[in-house]
């Protein structure tokens, strides 16, 4: 990414954080303005904090293979739940969208776009390494198994976004 582009997004994440913080005087209460302010914000907090430690290509794998190493953690939870209480409720006829036992399927469904994200670019951009191309569609079936169709439109999207 060129300089002037990531001035471009961190400023337009600036006035995004800067419409949010007016936007608090129009909230139901300050700290229901608050709360959705800190949600905008949190990416952007995160993304200064890895930015900050990336500073070369080895730097970018280490974080690369962080992220894959969390998710893959978070996928064999999920797992363990599927076959501990989602197959019972599957076979009694039941819906059982695939999760964490601590959050929605929707952020499930997110987090598990974004590692197929980076599998699926990485190996469409790499040689088509055999391990990225298994991990994003892992990645993909979990995503698709969250019955979030947000998590669905966003896993079409970065195919497409990718392949552009």
């Amino acid at each position: 990414m060129l300089v002037s582009e990531v001035v471009l997004a961190i400023g337009s994440f600036v006035a995004l954080l800067l419409v949010g913080a007016v936007g608090i005087l129009w909230a139901p209460s300050a700290l229901a303005g608050i709360r959705v302010l800190s949600k905008i914000a949190y990416p952007f907090l995160i993304y200064l904090a890895v930015r900050a430690f990336m500073t070369g290509e080895r730097e970018k794998e280490v974080v690369l293979r962080l992220m894959l190493a969390g998710g893959i953690v978070v996928s064999v939870w999920a797992l363990y739940g599927l076959l501990t209480v989602g197959l019972r409720t599957f076979l009694s006829g039941g819906v059982y969208p695939l999760t964490v036992s601590t959050t929605h399927p929707t952020p499930f469904g997110f987090y598990m776009d974004s590692l197929f994200a980076l599998c699926y670019a990485r190996w469409r951009h790499s040689g088509r390494e055999r391990g990225y191309g298994v991990l994003a569609a892992i990645f993909a079936a979990q995503a698709v198994m969250s019955q979030s169709r947000m998590a669905m439109f966003g896993m079409v999207l970065v195919t497409v976004l990718v392949e552009l």
